[in-house]
């Protein structure tokens, strides 16, 4: 494992940071800023696991984690200025504890997830939603967040496919014209939830 911490660093490159099959990594208090606001994220968690990003300012390119698993966000921010959002890829058990993310979508999963979101998650796109799980994605729990989209836009869209346990805790959806949009999920998708408001 490789077990460190960065603290205070702004880098800008391609991908300020990336984090590419190494284990047990620690970023916290620090900005990272990509230079390449149209092809790059801010971080990229790449096939690595049980990293951390404590109070971490990600204010270009977002985030992406791709066969990532059990990797945690917390007290964190991550935003796109373009038609990115935070990416969660083929990984399992990620983790948003406390953050606020926000970007055209605001956050977008693709296969296996079973993730966990917390705190706040903003789509800025028009008709775009803050949560879209697209198809084939298992697995996520939102406990306790807010969710906001412009008008015409959603809340959470599920695309058809979506399979395992959607566990919606204490969700507060704001500005979305829909606050949850489903399509048919796949056998095994079921659907908690405690309260949408």
């Amino acid at each position: 494992s490789n077990e460190h911490a960065v603290d205070g660093w702004s880098p800008a490159s391609n991908e300020a940071v990336m984090i590419s099959g190494a284990d047990y990594n620690t970023v916290r208090r620090s900005t990272a800023a990509t230079a390449d606001g149209n092809s790059a994220y801010d971080i990229e968690i790449n096939g690595a696991d049980f990293n951390r990003l404590d109070d971490v300012n990600m204010t270009v390119g977002g985030l992406r984690i791709n066969a990532g698993n059990s990797n945690v966000i917390s007290r964190s921010t991550m935003t796109s200025d373009i038609d990115f959002e935070t990416d969660l890829i083929e990984g399992d058990g990620n983790a948003f504890y406390d953050s606020y993310i926000a970007g055209s979508t605001g956050i977008a999963f693709t296969g296996l997830n079973n993730a966990i979101i917390g705190g706040v998650v903003v789509g800025t796109g028009a008709a775009r939603p803050a949560v879209w799980l697209k198809t084939g994605t298992v697995g996520l729990t939102i406990a306790t967040a807010t969710i906001v989209s412009r008008p015409g836009g959603y809340g959470m869209k599920l695309d058809v496919g979506v399979d395992g346990d959607l566990d919606i805790g204490s969700v507060t959806v704001r500005g979305a014209s829909y606050g949850l949009v489903i399509a048919t999920g796949a056998a095994g998708f079921t659907l908690p939830i405690d309260s949408i408001t």
